[in-house]
């Protein structure tokens, strides 16, 4: 009898010695399945997508955190072909060497791929069945460019979400929550919470909307400084809400050049000091590389100042060249984001 107390006094601490080894790895990302929930048309230029799914709970920073400008990867079927099994493909898990594997497959069948920014998450309540009341639903708001439900003119995305109707499906590959950290996530202004001496500028395209959006209704009260947000028509200008002292302003590009409005706000939003000027920022040729920094701004230092800039590359590699070298803002106070390149095709 002896030797089975001491074996049952051995058993728990074999187990948690094993725990580890045993369990699953949680890699920082992960593919989700899901389907489209609703669909909603906000304005000519925008359409938002809700999509659910039965792991989607999983999906995310930690619980409670917020989305911020969040990016995620969209993989969009190939008309007429199902999207490829990302479990069967990279094994268990998201693992290394799943992009290369997807690039690997034929291009025809294997769907496409591109990034967005996640307007909002809600987690749910934890119940079944998936898609159920309470279920975790996750909002993309797409630009749609041109793109209509009857004639395919945009890219394979805006083409799609033309067209989306509740029940399509698609993957979406993002953080898990029960990951260290959260990969995706660019804004970092320092400081956290962030102080009632923080001063912030949001500025972009009608591609960086969704995550100003999201950006402002994270901030709290006490952050003052300006969003300025560039949209094709007056009825783009959608409904935002922030408990902050941001500025919000709407700049309607109608016949104007792409960024020409959103420049010269900026300009008048951040003026130079006297004898205030900073270094000239190395070029970047738009067309052959990423135009992407995105710096965490240290603490304590530059009156609080931070500034987010993303949109179509050229326009963003100007504002940035403006705040650096004419403003004198320091280098690692400026995150800049190239979403995309006029004229030319999306990069994923």
């Amino acid at each position: 009898m002896a030797g089975t107390s001491s074996g049952t006094a051995l058993a728990p601490a074999l187990a948690a010695a094993l725990a580890p080894a045993l369990a699953p790895t949680i890699r920082p990302i992960r593919a989700f399945a899901v389907s489209v929930l609703r669909v909603r048309q906000l304005s000519e230029h925008f359409r938002r997508i809700t999509f659910t799914g039965a792991d989607l709970e999983r999906f995310g920073p930690a619980a409670g955190a917020p989305t911020l400008d969040l990016r995620i990867k969209v993989m969009i079927p190939s008309p007429g072909h199902p999207l490829p099994d990302f479990g069967e493909l990279t094994g268990t898990g998201l693992e290394a060497g799943w992009y290369q594997n997807w690039l690997a497959m034929e291009p025809a069948s294997r769907g496409s791929m591109r990034t967005y920014t996640v307007r909002e998450y809600r987690q749910g309540e934890r119940i079944l069945p998936p898609g159920g009341a309470g279920a975790a639903e996750l909002d993309i708001d797409f630009v749609l460019h041109g793109a209509t439900e009857t004639a395919g003119t945009g890219g394979p995305a805006a083409t799609w979400a033309a067209a989306a109707a509740p029940g399509d499906q698609l993957t979406v590959i993002g953080p898990d929550s029960r990951a260290a950290g959260c990969a995706g996530i660019e804004f970092h202004p320092g400081g956290i919470p962030l102080g009632h001496n923080r001063h912030i500028l949001l500025a972009g395209d009608e591609t960086a909307v969704p995550a100003i959006s999201a950006v402002l209704e994270s901030l709290p009260a006490g952050v003052t400084g300006d969003a300025i947000l560039e949209v094709p028509a007056a009825a783009d200008m959608l409904q935002l809400r922030t408990r902050s002292r941001i500025d919000v302003r709407w700049l309607v590009r109608g016949s104007h050049t792409h960024g020409e409005l959103l420049q010269r706000a900026v300009r008048a939003a951040v003026v130079p000091a006297a004898c205030q000027s900073g270094s000239e920022p190395e070029a970047v040729d738009v067309d052959a590389a990423i135009l992407w920094e995105t710096p965490q701004a240290p603490v304590g230092t530059g009156n609080g100042f931070y500034a987010w800039i993303a949109g179509e590359a050229a326009m963003v590699r100007e504002l940035r060249r403006y705040l650096v070298r004419d403003a004198g803002v320091e280098r690692n106070r400026v995150a800049f984001m190239g979403y995309w390149r006029l004229g030319k095709a999306e990069r994923a």
